[in-house]
């Protein structure tokens, strides 16, 4: 099943690239992202570079195709020759709620850094526990609430996604007549992704707000 996924990936993107599923505002920001997806998913789909598992922060899993399928199993991985990486998970809301509220200056650090290997491979293990925290907060809400709440974690997701393309590009860059603009792209890219996960902590900040221990008398 896997290497059947795997086989469709510039299927994927193509369609990626085609919907607007994705915020307006950010495929408005951004426009240069949906064109940009395509070149890693293709990269992975002819081999030229491994398809990696979401947390797997290895350098050469930057920039390239995430299998995102939430029933690949340790086996699935080994016969598509794809590194094993367990998920993350919490098990509470306060603790995801925490997670993400914590993770807002790591994320900010990552538009003042000149080391995109190292921002990468960071972003690589930040990504999934966002996911994963926003998802369990958003089944722990009213509907409404939970619409607006996976909307945002959607936009956060997805400019991570597209920052992790850029960086990608922008460290396998070895023509000099481009070097600059790959680097230009990638600071770009994380600029949006740090604005767009500042939303969507202000929606986690909302519907869980942070409780401080009270003080001793």
């Amino acid at each position: 099943m896997l290497s059947l996924l795997l086989s469709g990936s510039v299927a994927a993107a193509a369609a990626l690239t085609a919907t607007n599923e994705r915020p307006p505002a950010t495929l408005a920001r951004r426009p240069f992202v949906a064109a940009a997806t395509a070149l890693p998913l293709a990269y992975a789909a002819t081999g030229a570079y491994a398809a990696c598992l979401p947390s797997d922060a290895s350098v050469e899993c930057i920039g390239v195709y995430k299998e995102r399928s939430t029933d690949v199993t340790r086996e699935d991985a080994k016969a598509a020759g794809i590194r094993w990486v367990d998920q993350p998970s919490f098990t509470s809301c306060a603790k995801a709620a925490n997670y993400l509220r914590d993770a807002r200056p790591q994320i900010a650090k990552w538009r003042s850094s000149a080391d995109f290997t190292s921002v990468g491979q960071d972003l690589l293990r930040v990504r999934p526990r966002v996911q994963a925290a926003a998802a369990l907060l958003a089944s722990n809400v009213d509907p409404g609430s939970a619409t607006l709440l996976n909307r945002a974690a959607e936009s956060a997701l997805y400019s991570m996604d597209a920052a992790d393309v850029a960086l990608g590009f922008a460290i396998r860059e070895t023509n000099t007549r481009y070097v600059i603009t790959r680097a230009a792209a990638a600071a770009d890219a994380l600029d949006t992704a740090d604005a767009d996960y500042c939303e969507l902590v202000r929606f986690v900040d909302a519907l869980y707000p942070e409780t401080k221990p009270k003080k001793k008398r």
